[in-house]
């Protein structure tokens, strides 16, 4: 069923689900304090990937506020329908922003994705470049502590659960792009909350942290140094 969805301010989002009678389902509301997103290029023979998280407003035992799968969609071809696809999806305009990898060699997407919503009036799409701290096997650290926490709810049947479950530690050596394109979008996503405040929140952007990079590398000890996401 798809929500009722408002916005309000602060960035906050609501999902009013109305009641079901015949499936005995009363009505019930979700708030999300952000909706954030992430896009994987093809890379080899990986298709186009998006995939939009919202993040719950209820924080888990662990306090940490639960990511939760709201859309995902691929396309293995054709550019324009996957811009088709991520447009024109009910949730995304409520996407705060979206993160790509928009270096150079990349920048005929970001081009040719605000040509596609220019000439069809369509507003709210907000491209944020990744590419400064895009680490994979940085991000595959916050996806692990994220689920042992038990703060990502990604239903079974999506194609990044189906990679979460296959990946294995050594994959992170090859082709990792293309072959867990999913995964790599997710784990932008997540390392975004490190650096770039979603609108409400109490963090600073990153040119206003000291070290902010530095959450993103390995101490000798070989653990990590988080940052609570607030």
């Amino acid at each position: 069923m798809i929500p009722e969805i408002s916005k309000r301010p602060g960035g906050r989002v609501i999902f009013y689900y109305p009641p079901d009678p015949q499936r005995k389902n009363p009505a019930r509301t979700i708030v999300y304090l952000t909706i954030r997103g992430a896009i994987s290029w093809p890379v080899g023979k990986a298709p186009f990937y998006y995939c939009i998280f919202g993040m719950r407003y209820e924080p888990t035992l662990t306090e940490k506020r639960p990511l939760v799968l709201l859309a995902e969609g691929e396309e293995p071809q054709s550019m324009g329908r996957f811009f088709e696809k991520l447009t024109s999806h009910p949730i995304q305009p409520c996407c705060e922003r979206l993160f790509a990898d928009l270096r150079e060699e990349n920048e005929g997407y970001k081009r040719d994705l605000y040509r596609f919503v220019r000439d069809r009036n369509i507003e709210g799409i907000r491209l944020s470049d990744s590419s400064e701290f895009d680490n994979i096997e940085y991000g595959v650290r916050l996806i692990k502590q994220w689920r042992d926490d038990n703060a990502l709810e990604i239903p079974e049947d999506t194609i990044l659960r189906k990679q979460l479950k296959e990946m294995e530690l050594d994959d992170l050596k090859d082709k990792v792009e293309e072959r867990f394109y999913a995964v790599a979008a997710l784990s932008r996503l997540l390392i975004s909350f490190k650096g770039y405040a979603y609108r409400g929140s109490r963090r600073r952007r990153p040119h206003q942290i000291s070290n902010w990079r530095d959450h993103m590398h390995p101490p000798d000890n070989g653990g990590f140094r988080e940052v609570t996401v607030d």
